[in-house]
This record gives C-alpha cells, sequence and structure tokens, in this order.
C-alpha cells in the first residue's frame, strides 16, 4: 500500500521536530555542565578563608599567574607588575560583594570592564600585552590599586 503524500511529509516533519527537539536539549544540557563546572571554580568554602583565596587559581591557560585579594582594608597588593601571559585573579575574600571599576585614562584598548565580584568569589583576566590600569572598589572608592603589565624579558 502507498503512502500518500502527505503522510510522507507528516512523517519528515515529525523526524525534523524530534531532531531539533533533541538538539535543543543537548545545548541546554552542555549549558547546564558548563555553567556547574565553570561556578565550581568559584565557590567558596567561607569568605576570607585561605580556600576562597587559592579555587579561584584553578585553571591553566596562561603562562603566569598573580593574585590580589580584595577586603575590607582595600585591594592587596595595591600596586602589582606582572609579566605578559599572565593571569590576574581578583579574590574577594570579605563578606560583601565588591565592584572592580577600571579608572579612566587606563589603556583603553585591553579593557577587561567593570566586574561584580561576589563574597567569597573571584574575577580573572589574562594580559598578552603591555599595559597599565588603574582602578578602584565601587563600594569604597577610596580603595584603590594599579597593575603594569610589561613585556617579558
Amino acid at each position: 500500500m502507498k503512502r500518500s503524500t502527505k503522510q510522507r511529509k507528516r512523517k519528515y516533519n515529525m523526524k525534523r521536530i524530534l531532531i531539533v527537539i533533541l538538539v535543543i536539549l543537548l545545548v541546554i544540557s552542555g549549558g547546564i555542565i558548563a555553567y556547574k563546572t565553570w561556578n565550581s571554580k568559584f565557590k567558596q568554602a567561607q569568605p576570607g578563608s585561605k580556600e576562597a583565596a587559592g579555587k579561584a587559581l584553578e585553571s591553566d591557560d596562561f603562562r603566569y599567574e598573580a593574585q590580589v585579594t580584595i577586603g575590607k582594608n582595600g585591594f592587596e597588593p595595591s600596586t602589582i607588575t606582572v609579566k605578559t601571559g599572565t593571569r590576574v585573579f581578583w579574590v574577594n575574600s570579605d563578606n560583601i560583594k565588591h565592584t572592580l571599576i577600571l579608572d579612566p585614562g587606563s589603556d583603553e584598548e585591553l579593557h577587561f570592564g567593570n566586574k561584580v565580584i561576589e563574597a567569597g568569589s573571584g574575577y580573572g583576566h589574562s594580559f598578552f600585552r603591555a599595559a597599565h590600569f588603574s582602578y578602584h572598589d565601587g563600594n569604597n572608592p577610596s580603595h584603590t590599586g594599579k597593575l603594569f603589565v610589561k613585556e617579558e624579558d
């Protein structure tokens, strides 16, 4: 018995719909896995603990690493000089969120933007070109920091 054209089209459309649904489910599950993986890197035990500072450094897509801690007393260290190829991590060891704000006049070409860093969390940025940045904490503008990126020797 021959199938009608309508039946063949309906079957073809059903297959297309099933494929689209499967692709959507795969994308969603991949996104969930990626989010959980990323989120676990920055999930901290207790704000201000040594574990909170250390977990933000778990990554391997850079040659060098440096860390700046943000706390009640500001940035520590307040001035840092690194080589190109360094990933700098700003780690919030406080129990409140802080905002890393790039000051006007900093090297805008390598602008890493203003970042809200939740309590016990961190933000990392890799620098591959020489530059200089001045920044401050949006919660307390008197807390300032400077970053100098120098070419490798």
